[in-house]
């Protein structure tokens, strides 16, 4: 197989794999990390979990746990919780157990584990427990994220440990919110959504997708044809930045104006610097079928929406039914010169020159109403 075969192979390969979509959640976008995040996710948990609390859910958590554990929960309204408690062994102070829920007749130890390896002392908390809680019907849980390697398991079933995992209980509470979804406090709601989502996505990373296959196994490949891409990319901005250069010239000469060039390959001109009226002239070339000079597009911008709103009504009553993009800049595309269009490179650069230099004497006069504008 040639190598230009391989990379077509290579391509075939990836444009079949599904591209996940990254979607941040709330809790993401605070960016906890580490025991930290197991901390505040032990504290949520907490909070769904106890059947009074405001989020008016009851006893959907709980009772969702119970089903997983083998358990009644049918006083979960005299529920108390605790969370990082520290088990009695004087010796053993830094001990902490993550979260503790206690009825009257029964007390459930949980372990916390998102993405950490299971290195807690579990042997101190099952002891903790039993000295602590000798009525209670007793039962102790590791609540993970991932799954355990089989050392973990034994170690967490040779101490009375039941394995259940993130994704177990969220099967259960989604089953059975429909129960509780009209007396549930909506915001409430939302929060335990992004709470499960968020969760299930650390867990999504900890697992090898398809995607993470596809890389690791053409690694080689893959490295090989992103060095040739960036080779030829940068052979075509090469030749693209020498005729800017080129053009820069020429218009400066033509509007004796302070045009710039950023990158090597944006050519552009911007007025009321400073201001909240700024706005600008922005070009670059457009490769097509491995001709860098293809095409060379136009657009006035600003690089704020609301300096966009004064000069509006204006430029679209010049140049109507062109492209306007608004998102956090603005850029509306002026028609795009197309080299085929000219029977020589000459004339072609030309009639860049000409269009730029229209539009920078129509943006100038625009704007020199509101150039004397305070701030």
């Amino acid at each position: 197989m040639s190598e230009q075969e391989t990379y077509r192979d290579i391509l075939n390969k990836f444009s079949k794999i599904p591209i996940p979509e990254d979607e941040s959640t709330f809790l993401e976008l605070c960016h906890y990390s580490g025991e930290r995040f197991e901390e505040i996710c032990s504290r949520i948990l907490e909070f769904y979990f106890q059947p009074n609390n405001k989020h008016g859910f009851g006893d959907l958590w709980f009772k969702s746990l119970c089903q997983l554990i083998g358990c009644e929960c049918g006083d979960a309204f005299e529920m108390e919780t605790h969370t990082e408690e520290y088990t009695y062994n004087a010796e053993e102070k830094n001990k902490r157990i993550d979260i503790i829920l206690e009825t009257p007749s029964l007390i459930v130890a949980i372990e916390n584990k998102i993405g950490a390896d299971l290195y807690n002392d579990l042997g101190v908390y099952s002891e903790h427990i039993h000295k602590t809680y000798p009525s209670l019907e007793q039962k102790l849980v590791v609540l993970t994220a991932r799954s355990l390697a089989a050392h973990e398991k034994i170690k967490a079933n040779q101490n009375g440990f039941i394995v259940i995992g993130y994704n177990q209980l969220f099967v259960n509470v989604k089953s059975l919110i429909g129960e509780y979804v009209s007396r549930g406090d909506q915001k409430y709601l939302v929060f335990m959504l992004d709470f499960m989502k968020t969760v299930e996505n650390r867990a999504n990373i900890m697992i090898q997708t398809d995607l993470d296959k596809f890389f690791s196994t053409n690694k080689v490949v893959i490295e090989n044809l992103i060095e040739q891409y960036n080779s030829w990319n940068n052979r075509l901005l090469e030749q693209q930045k020498e005729v800017i250069r080129d053009i820069l010239a020429k218009i400066k000469n033509l509007t004796g104006a302070a045009w710039w060039v950023y990158q090597g390959w944006d050519l552009g001109i911007s007025f009321n610097d400073g201001t909240p009226y700024r706005i600008g002239i922005e070009s670059h070339f457009q490769e097509i079928n491995n001709d860098p000079l293809s095409e060379f597009h136009i657009l006035i911008t600003t690089w704020n929406t609301k300096c966009w709103l004064p000069y509006e009504s204006a430029i679209l009553e010049k140049y109507p039914g062109y492209n306007l993009e608004k998102g956090e800049r603005v850029y509306y595309r002026m028609p795009v010169i197309e080299r085929i269009q000219y029977d020589s490179n000459e004339q072609y650069f030309e009639r860049i020159s000409q269009c730029l230099d229209e539009y920078y004497h129509f943006m100038k006069d625009l704007t020199a109403n509101y150039s004397n504008l305070s701030q």
